[in-house]
């Protein structure tokens, strides 16, 4: 038996979600929001979020992809992102044969944080 649905990306789920909420005051109890989503296979979608998005957040990323390849969406952020990646997070994930060299700080915005199911938060004490 083969798995014939289509997955959309966290992407594609995003814009949908958009795109029900600007009828929603104009079918105001005709159709809600959720009527207007059902359906959407998304595929799941995981944020690594730290401070600086340099270390911690793009390993945790890093090892997500490689582990989980394209059956997730994976996202990293930070709240304050540096302007480069941690040269140790880079060369330990090598030693793994992971890539994660390419990545560049980024910050996290809210509509990838409400899209996502599952937000891993990576401090320190």
């Amino acid at each position: 038996m083969t798995d014939d649905r289509i997955y959309l990306t966290t992407e594609q789920v995003m814009l949908i979600r958009q795109g029900a909420e600007r009828p929603r005051h104009e079918f105001e109890g005709t159709f809600n929001v959720e009527t207007i989503e059902l359906g959407a296979d998304a595929k799941p979608a995981v944020l690594f979020l730290c401070v600086h998005n340099a270390g911690r957040s793009q390993m945790g990323a890093g090892w997500m992809r490689q582990l989980a390849g394209d059956r997730v969406d994976v996202f990293s952020g930070g709240t304050d992102p540096g302007i480069a990646l941690n040269g140790a997070a880079v060369a330990a994930m090598s030693e793994v044969g992971i890539d994660i060299a390419a990545e560049l700080p980024q910050p996290w915005t809210d509509e990838i944080a409400r899209a996502v199911d599952v937000i891993v938060s990576m401090g320190q004490r």
